[in-house]
């Protein structure tokens, strides 16, 4: 079996993430009760490049100048322009380590929307796991790493689906009551045995088509050492630098120079950015 063991602190803080989960998802549009089946085909969603590389970033309002003049940021451990850089950083890098190529050979998912959309909500649930460690801090990052990860999402859809605007908010949709459900599946997967984990990989991934054993348990052992890759990373990683990066689907070896050049390119354009 590939499972890690979890201290009961960790556990409760990942049961504890379903709820926080269903809370900042909420300012979502309801979500449909059926799952996407087929978004637009023809061109898959990792082809597409958005406009730019950073969406457009976080701009304080009066009030939030105000109480960062003041000192007054409640119970966040940094300011919240620091914790939006390190969110939108953070989205950002998972481009710069993860083979959505590999990952989508491995399932032999078709190149759509939909596939690039499942991989980016698996290594967002990644994050979503540590936030909720941080405490206060952790879920306004967690709200910050949605509402950037939609508007990317909605700029890249937008190059498919050129001017069919109700078609690609209604399959955004689609696609967000699929998340919902994904990351609920993952929530109990990690803490329970492999085979809960490999099902829950198997109905999202795979969508319940014939798969060969050893590609799920290759994505379970995925998930597991990410899980743990993630954990070990300090906390200023998340809060302040947005410094991230997953380890490969075979081995356990990153191209640290690579992920490094990403990561500068990125915080340089995010320092320009936002206001």
């Amino acid at each position: 079996m590939l499972r890690f063991t979890f201290s009961n602190n960790k556990v409760n803080y990942i049961r504890y993430s379903n709820v926080i989960l269903q809370r900042f998802l909420s300012t979502q549009p309801s979500p449909k009760t059926s799952l996407t089946s087929s978004l637009p085909v023809g061109t898959g969603l990792s082809t597409v490049k958005t406009s730019s590389n950073l969406p457009v970033l976080y701009e304080s309002s009066l009030l939030s100048r105000i109480k960062l003049k003041l000192g007054l940021q409640g119970e966040l451990r940094e300011s919240q322009k620091v914790l939006y850089q390190a969110a939108a950083i953070s989205y950002y890098m998972i481009g710069s380590s993860v083979d959505f190529g590999g990952i989508q050979r491995e399932l032999e998912m078709p190149d759509v929307f939909a596939s690039f959309g499942r991989i980016i909500f698996l290594h967002i649930w990644f994050l979503l796991v540590r936030y909720i460690q941080l405490g206060p801090t952790g879920i306004f990052l967690r709200q910050q790493l949605a509402r950037i990860m939609w508007m990317d999402l909605d700029l890249r859809a937008q190059q498919i689906l050129p001017g069919q605007g109700k078609t690609r908010r209604s399959q955004l949709e689609e696609l967000r009551s699929e998340m919902n459900a994904f990351m609920l599946a993952l929530d109990e997967g990690v803490v329970d045995d492999d085979t809960v984990l490999a099902a829950a990989v198997w109905r999202h991934f795979c969508h319940f088509q014939p798969t060969p054993l050893e590609r799920l348990v290759k994505m379970v052992a995925y998930i597991r050492k990410n899980v743990q890759h993630i954990e070990q990373l300090p906390e200023e990683n998340f809060m302040k630098n947005g410094y991230i990066y997953f380890l490969p689907l075979h081995g356990d070896v990153v191209d640290t120079k690579f992920v490094n050049q990403h990561y500068l390119d990125f915080k340089n354009k995010a320092r320009g950015s936002i206001k």
